[in-house]
């Protein structure tokens, strides 16, 4: 009653012989000096049988919930996986003699960008081997053509 007294409205919770109720203690402001004071109470009954019913309502629906987001995290999972497995698979067929198979970069996320990286890379490696197959060729070929003209 102190802090109501000062013009401080409380709220309290007591039991009494109907159950717990709840209090608002609430100074009359329209004196000055506060010479007055109402309180009001009502029972929490009500309020706790509510709560009762929506806890019931959680914990039933709480397997559903999770449920729902172990499936959503396994199709997430595997939608991801799926990805990385076909980009190992590309990578795999890119070898030592097969320089011109590509990774699959449709889409527009990361793993599209990284596949898109990978095979600029790839273009440069077949490009610079086979200009070293052909500067190869041109001097097995010179040196065949001076082996021939020393012979003649």
């Amino acid at each position: 009653m102190a802090r109501t007294a000062w013009g401080e409205t409380v709220y309290s919770t007591v039991a009494s012989e109907a159950g717990l109720l709840r209090l608002i203690t609430q100074p009359d402001t329209a004196a000055r000096p506060i010479t007055s004071i109402v309180e009001a109470a009502t029972p929490l009954a009500d309020m706790e049988q509510a709560m009762a019913g929506l806890n019931r309502a959680l914990f039933a629906l709480l397997p559903l919930g999770l449920l729902g987001a172990a499936l959503g995290g396994v199709l997430l999972a595997e939608r991801v996986l799926s990805q990385v497995r076909q980009i190992a698979q590309a990578a795999e067929r890119v070898g030592r003699q097969n320089l011109t198979a590509r990774l699959p970069s449709a889409g527009g996320d990361e793993f599209a960008a990284r596949a898109a990286s990978f095979n600029a890379v790839l273009d440069r490696l077949e490009q610079a081997f086979y200009k070293q197959v052909h500067v190869q060729v041109r001097r097995r070929k010179s040196s065949s053509a001076r082996r021939r003209k020393k012979a003649c």
